[in-house]
């Protein structure tokens, strides 16, 4: 499995994770997963999740999330909301959210209009609706009011309807 050790500098997460791949391919390119063969799956393909699973084959007890660093190596998925450039928070500015609020270890964006408040929260999509992390970021007093929940690829919504 040296091959999901971006450490090596040899190995194909080394080669996914650097210089010119990591920045220029969002989820999937034919560089790295695309080819002809799972073409109806190219929308599917992320490499970032891919290296995640394999971290869990490695170990079952790897941390997936977004903040972890990978050794040496900084999280691949922290690239995605951090930073100037970062594409998450960038498009959810443009949709209207505000800026970015701490909800337990997570990272939040809301967005109000006349009728309700939506808080979107950056998660891992691996994640399950009982990680402890999740949890704890559903607990923060300003969601304890939510009546709606949906999941979305790498977010994940709490609805608030206005108090009458």
């Amino acid at each position: 499995m040296d091959l999901a050790n971006p450490n090596i500098l040899s190995s194909i997460a080394s080669k996914w994770i650097n210089q010119p791949h990591g920045n220029a391919c969002d989820t999937s390119c034919n560089l790295c997963l695309r080819d002809y063969q799972n073409l109806a799956y190219h929308g599917l393909l992320d490499w970032r999740l891919a290296l995640d699973m394999a971290q869990l084959v490695l170990s079952a007890s790897s941390a997936i999330d977004l903040n972890s660093p990978w050794g040496s190596i900084p999280n691949p998925g922290s690239e995605l909301y951090q930073g100037i450039n970062a594409p998450i928070p960038a498009t959810l500015q443009r949709l209207g959210c505000g800026l970015p609020t701490q909800f337990g270890t997570l990272t939040g964006y809301t967005h109000q209009n006349q009728n309700r408040q939506t808080i979107l929260i950056l998660c891992h999509a691996l994640w399950q609706d009982n990680h402890p992390e999740w949890i704890a970021s559903e607990a923060m007093p300003s969601l304890r009011d939510a009546t709606r929940t949906a999941s979305f690829a790498n977010a994940k919504a709490q609805t608030t309807l206005p108090q009458l």
